[in-house]
């Protein structure tokens, strides 16, 4: 992306914006220069087989709102304090959350409606129904449940009951929906789910994650079964075939890594492959790891440890 901007700077050198991981926010004088800077743009991203999202894609007119109207709306929202009159408000917050979801479906809605509730204190007696509207944002926007998980497990960790048998079929379905389309963070957020609070995987999910080709899911996977949250054993032949000298030079090196040093998988002809390299066998040798299985799995008397989140957009422009 930063040989994108230098490419995009040298052809438009008065130009006004910025980047933000790989979103672009850019300011013209007149829209004839915006419709040429975006077709400069698009043709720099080409040259690295990249693309503009055109959903997500648009040019506007000044001068515009600070804030999306959908953010407004959710952040004025008042809840009482009062059992009844909580649950009432949480019902209709909710509701006109899933309403503006389908409204704005190329934006984080549900994910905002979630964090919202961050600063809420909930009612004991509207925790059960608190639990079941937050679990209703998983399955229309599955980037919501790490927020989900977020608020379940806060109240967790202060003493409220989660209901185990519903997040169960939560995971389960993410796994078995998302594993097959390669959608590595939607499968690793439902399996650190399971370990964080105890769920089992079932067959078809334990089948499914079985084959998601993803370093970072098959450690997860692993320790699920290491922990005994799996119906049946894992189906390892994907993963083990990335134990070897070259699984530390290309994309799988996390695993090919971590599970040596752990013992979770065998090595590809029993030779160990991170004694004999000089790079990685100084990281072992030194105590290196980059996968703690103590946050992802605590024990049963500490607190949950609750998922590191980025701050949810709320800036009307191109996400």
């Amino acid at each position: 992306m930063q040989r994108c901007d230098e490419a995009l700077i040298s052809k438009l050198p008065q130009l006004k914006g910025h980047r933000f991981i790989d979103d672009y926010e850019l300011s013209f004088r007149t829209r004839t220069e915006a419709e040429d800077a975006f077709h400069i743009l698009e043709a720099c991203l080409s040259e690295y087989e990249l693309a503009l999202n055109a959903k997500k894609t648009q040019i506007l007119e000044l001068p515009l709102p600070l804030e999306a109207p959908w953010v407004t709306e959710l952040k004025l929202f008042n809840f009482r304090t009062t059992q009844v009159g909580q649950a009432a408000d949480l019902s209709n917050y909710f509701s006109r959350a899933y309403s503006l979801h389908a409204d704005y479906p190329n934006e984080s809605v549900l994910q905002f409606a979630v964090a919202r509730l961050r600063s809420v204190t909930i009612d004991d007696s509207n925790w059960l129904m608190l639990q079941r509207l937050l679990l209703l944002c998983v399955a229309p926007e599955p980037a919501s449940f790490p927020y989900v998980l977020e608020q379940i497990i806060t109240r967790k960790n202060a003493g409220a009951t989660p209901i185990l048998g519903e997040l169960e079929d939560i995971v389960n379905e993410l796994i078995e929906n998302h594993s097959g389309l390669k959608h590595s963070s939607e499968v690793a957020n439902a399996a650190w789910a399971c370990l964080a609070l105890g769920i089992r995987l079932r067959d078809e999910a334990v089948d499914a994650i079985s084959h998601c080709d993803d370093p970072v899911v098959a450690l997860l996977a692993l320790d699920c079964e290491r922990q005994r949250l799996t119906s049946k054993p894992l189906d390892k032949t994907l993963w083990s075939s990335h134990m070897t000298a070259d699984g530390l030079y290309d994309e799988h090196w996390l695993l090919a890594y971590e599970a040596n040093i752990k013992g979770w998988l065998p090595n590809v002809g029993g030779v160990d492959y991170v004694g004999a390299d000089p790079n990685f066998s100084f990281l072992r040798a030194t105590g290196v790891h980059f996968y703690d299985a103590s946050l992802a799995a605590p024990a049963p008397t500490a607190p949950v440890p609750t998922p590191t989140l980025p701050t949810v957009s709320t800036f009307l422009g191109p996400y």
